[in-house]
């Protein structure tokens, strides 16, 4: 049978090294910081919009709305945590119908650099 000195050495052995092992977690977790994300200059926002078609005067106001806004923040200084990068709207036509909204979706996307997209308008179909 072993002794209660024993016993008290193997818990406070486990318990040591639990704590050395919560110790070293912190230590490193607190000298870790990520590499800051590469500065971007502008941001680009696609906004998938019907420009023609029936619905051409309310994806005309939906796009000045967009304008304004990205008007604004670009001249706040863009993006304060990009390092000021600016704002950039790429609208496409969404037509009025399913298949040009869904061509100028593929359209937009596929140029490439677009970082957010904005497309559901409304219904477009009755």
């Amino acid at each position: 049978m072993r002794s209660n000195r024993a016993v008290n050495a193997g818990l406070d052995t486990r318990f040591g090294w639990r704590v050395f092992a919560l110790l070293a977690v912190m230590v490193f977790a607190g000298l870790y910081t990520p590499a800051p994300a590469p500065a971007a200059d502008e941001v680009k926002i696609a906004i998938i919009v019907p420009l023609s078609g029936r619905w051409a005067r309310q994806g005309e106001l939906y796009k000045a709305g967009s304008e304004m806004a990205v008007a604004e923040i670009n001249e706040q200084g863009g993006i304060k945590a990009l390092d000021g990068a600016q704002l950039v709207l790429v609208p496409a036509d969404a037509g009025d119908s399913v298949q040009k909204a869904t061509s100028a979706a593929q359209r937009v996307l596929n140029r490439g650099k677009i970082t957010a997209a904005q497309g559901r308008f409304h219904r477009i179909t009755w």
